[in-house]
């Protein structure tokens, strides 16, 4: 079955689900994260993306830096998989890598803005396409800090275990609510929600074919269980009561080991 016929059947009404497709994303984010560029007419630029893992396993924007029309910042924490990013992108002129925690404030040498401002790319509001907050904790306060750098398309983490609709915001994340109040306070639309809430530059929004304006914070509910199990054609590849993700599948291991080499 493919994933809009399954958001017909159970009537999801958010329309950017139905491109969900993952190659080496979880909740079928490459499909996503096409789609609304192609809508936005945007075919290079900077992108940012924390954690990056390897680059390639999770990791969002390696289909879109792996053209090479996109430069692409990416940060990992954790010094084994940086190991494994460095080794991954060692070749790669258009990629930038960091080995940090990214900081919530915004004068701390890794917060967002001063990694932007010093690197190799010439980075600035225009070109600025797409930035991938997802840290498990400080999500929120991340992207708050960011005072200078507004990229295009925000695509940050929810808290997971939480209503939708609750307010909540702490170290250990935030909700779409909360996440969606912010987004509105720095001229962010909501468009998109699937454990991430995918939000675009109010400048740019008028140019959403798919997007509708009508709906509301309920209305972007998600089967998250049910996207993680599609696979790079936007298949529900494994049957819906085997717990087994696609990103967890042999087919998707062959993926990421052949994009690694």
């Amino acid at each position: 079955m493919h994933i809009s016929e399954y958001l017909n059947n159970n009537n999801y009404k958010s329309p950017y689900l139905h491109y969900a497709k993952n190659y080496l994303s979880q909740n079928g984010e490459d499909g996503i994260i096409k789609q609304i560029l192609d809508e936005l007419d945007i075919s290079n630029g900077n992108v940012m993306e924390f954690g990056a893992w390897d680059g390639v396993y999770l990791c969002n924007t390696y289909l879109l830096y792996k053209t090479g029309k996109f430069n692409a910042i990416l940060v990992e924490s954790n010094s084994s998989r940086f190991n494994n990013l460095k080794r991954n992108t060692e070749k790669l002129d258009n990629v930038e890598i960091h080995n940090c925690l990214i900081s919530s404030d915004s004068k701390h040498i890794h917060s967002v803005d001063n990694i932007v401002d010093n690197s190799k790319f010439n980075i600035n509001n225009n070109n600025f396409s797409v930035i991938v907050i997802d840290v498990d904790s400080i999500d929120y306060y991340i992207w708050e800090s960011m005072q200078k750098y507004n990229p295009i398309l925000v695509i940050i983490e929810c808290i997971n275990g939480r209503k939708i609709t609750d307010e909540y915001v702490n170290n250990d994340g935030a909700t779409l609510y909360s996440l969606t109040k912010l987004a509105n306070s720095k001229n962010y639309t909501l468009i998109c929600y699937n454990l991430n809430a995918f939000f675009v530059r109010n400048d740019y929004v008028n140019k959403l074919k798919s997007f509708n304006k009508n709906l509301s914070i309920n209305d972007y509910a998600a089967p998250v269980k049910t996207l993680q199990k599609i696979n790079k054609d936007g298949n529900i590849v494994i049957p819906p009561d085997n717990n087994t993700r696609y990103y967890l599948t042999q087919e998707y291991n062959t993926i990421v080991k052949n994009e690694s080499s």
